[in-house]
C-alpha cells in the first residue's frame, strides 16, 4: 500500500548487505530479522530504482522509500515485504 510515510531521520543503513536485490531476487531473511525493530534500515537494490526498507514498530509494518536518479518518489508498506517487493516491481519495473 503507497503511503505518506518517511523514514526516520535517525536510522542509519545496514552496511553489510541489502535487503534484496534483483541480482539474486530473494529477501534476505537475516538481514531483514537484523533491522526489525532497531534504528536501521537497509538497501533494496533495482538497476532502475533504489529503495531503503525499515521495520516501522509503532505500525507494524515493513516500510519502503522508492528513490529513482537520487529523487525520493514514493513509500510503501506491508505487513510480508515480500509483498511490497511484487507491488513495488509492478510499479517501477524489474529490470
Amino acid at each position: 500500500m503507497k503511503v505518506d510515510l518517511r523514514i526516520p531521520k535517525k536510522f542509519v543503513i545496514y552496511q553489510k548487505w541489502s535487503v534484496f536485490s534483483n541480482f539474486d531476487n530473494e529477501v534476505d531473511h537475516n538481514v531483514a530479522s537484523w533491522i526489525q525493530g532497531k534504528n536501521y534500515c537497509a538497501e533494496f537494490t533495482a538497476s532502475n530504482f533504489h529503495g531503503l526498507v525499515w521495520w516501522n514498530d509503532e505500525l507494524g509494518y515493513w516500510c519502503v522509500e522508492i528513490w529513482q536518479d537520487r529523487v525520493y518518489i514514493s513509500s510503501y508498506m506491508a505487513e510480508r515485504l515480500e509483498d511490497r517487493i511484487q507491488e513495488i516491481w509492478a510499479t517501477y519495473g524489474f529490470l
